[in-house]
């Protein structure tokens, strides 16, 4: 059964313009294709992209892949200022630990495991 036939009339206008047309005609289709395929791609979330640099555990070093990406106009990932941020969002706040607080924790763990 030809698309024209099943009801899918978009798809058979597409086959048949790429089919009957110029190259070059066919490279702005292409190129067309590409866009709206990236267009559709969603960005990672700063908490999304702190998950995965935590799970993968990803070094600042190794975060470059998204500079490559950007470079090829895939822009998924949100700047590393951005999930520094939400980094510092994660720890709780008014929260301080001194070296005397540490210490009178490990002397009370000997005492207790001795």
């Amino acid at each position: 059964m030809s698309l024209f036939k099943s009801g899918e009339t978009a798809s058979a206008q597409v086959l048949k313009l790429a089919t009957n047309s110029s190259p070059s005609t066919k490279k702005k289709i292409k190129e067309i294709h590409n866009l709206l395929l990236l267009s559709s791609m969603a960005m990672y979330t700063p908490e999304e992209a702190l998950a995965l640099i935590v799970d993968c555990s990803l070094s600042k070093d190794d975060i470059r892949i998204q500079r490559g990406a950007k470079k090829k106009q895939v822009n998924i990932y949100p700047s590393y200022a951005v999930i520094g941020h939400v980094t510092k969002t994660c720890y709780p706040a008014n929260i301080t630990i001194s070296v005397v607080h540490i210490l009178r924790c490990i002397y009370q763990f000997k005492i207790w495991w001795t």
